[in-house]
């Protein structure tokens, strides 16, 4: 079914919708390239509008708790309902966010984003879904402005701290600590990596299966190499029985490492090397600010980052004088891990 299509690999419940959100979710996901994750929290925030609409059109209150929100069934909401919504409905939903939900400017404007991209699906396909609307009602609704806060990033001390912690797999640890502090991948692009994907003799890699479905190609320098070396050889192909045709794995399950895994190591290695809060995506910020201090280009590290769209990127460029000034020279993640 196309529920079930959209929730492969999903911990999210997505039985709580009418036939016409799934199909759109499905145009979304299968013909546009959205990522699943994209389309998942896309899901999430029209299917909190579409309940909240339900229950202001049937009793003329609106919900108290977001846990009544969530009870709120609408699997019997008629798509004309939701396609004739108005300007005022959708400004009223958006007080109930911040006044009833207490959601932050940032969730507020994500839930607008989404309801304005489903109301443009409505209006480019409104023949084929048997509606007649005049344009979408959210295009006039502007977001809220919101401060634009400089990344949380690890220093110098920081990085090499958590390369120098020790344990059992500290040759697979370190090689995914190191990848993820020069490459900028998500996380969800890192446990994507199969073996053909590395190529250490042209010192590249090929990131798959990011947001947006897209591949880009990444840049291994001599350090990153070389402990990607180690890891293969000492540590991966020396588990017995492996089949799996992914880069970083398990040894004790011999299959293919998960995002949460990633994520609980990253923290284990925080604590041993007393560097709190420390996160995969916090490496990502890391990577990205660093390039920024050595005075990149936005559009290098647009790419670098593989984001759609260089106002993603531009916060990396809003950084204190004080950060400039003591930014770490060009060969600074290049000569990290190496003992002298």
């Amino acid at each position: 079914t196309m529920s079930s299509y959209l929730k492969k690999g999903q911990p999210l419940e997505y039985d709580n919708a009418p036939d016409w959100l799934i199909n759109c979710m499905q145009l979304e996901r299968a013909i546009i390239g959205k990522s699943a994750n994209t389309v998942n929290t896309y899901f999430v925030d029209l299917r909190g509008f579409f309940q909240w609409l339900k229950i202001v059109k049937t009793t003329g209150k609106q919900p108290r708790t977001a846990a009544a929100l969530r009870k709120v069934d609408i699997l019997d909401l008629p798509f004309p309902i939701a396609a004739k919504v108005t300007k005022n409905d959708i400004e009223a939903y958006l007080v109930f966010l911040t006044e009833v939900l207490g959601n932050s400017p940032v969730t507020r404007n994500k839930k607008l984003s989404s309801i304005k991209a489903f109301y443009n699906y409505v209006l480019e396909h409104q023949e084929d879904l048997g509606v007649e609307i005049d344009g979408n009602p959210a295009v006039r609704i502007h977001k809220v402005k919101q401060p634009k806060k400089v990344p949380v990033y690890l220093d110098i001390e920081e990085q090499e701290q958590m390369l120098n912690v020790t344990g059992q797999d500290i040759i697979r640890d370190r090689a995914i600590l190191l990848f993820l502090n020069i490459t900028a991948v998500r996380v969800s692009e890192l446990v994507s990596l199969d073996i053909e994907d590395i190529d250490l003799n042209a010192m590249r890699a090929r990131i798959r299966d990011g947001k947006g479905a897209k591949e880009r190609i990444v840049t291994l320098p001599q350090n990153l190499c070389d402990a990607l070396l180690e890891y293969q050889t000492l540590y991966r192909d020396l588990i017995p029985g492996l089949t799996t045709k992914a880069f970083f794995v398990s040894r004790r399950k011999g299959e293919r490492l998960t995002s949460r895994a990633i994520q609980y190591m990253v923290k284990r290695q925080g604590k041993r090397a007393g560097v709190f809060k420390v996160t995969p995506h916090k490496y990502r910020h890391t990577a990205a600010t660093m390039l920024a201090q050595q005075g990149e280009d936005t559009l290098v590290i647009q790419q670098a980052l593989g984001h759609e769209s260089p106002v993603t990127t531009a916060i990396y460029t809003h950084l204190r004088e004080e950060d400039i000034a003591s930014a770490v020279n060009r060969s600074s993640l290049a000569a990290l891990g190496k003992n002298e």
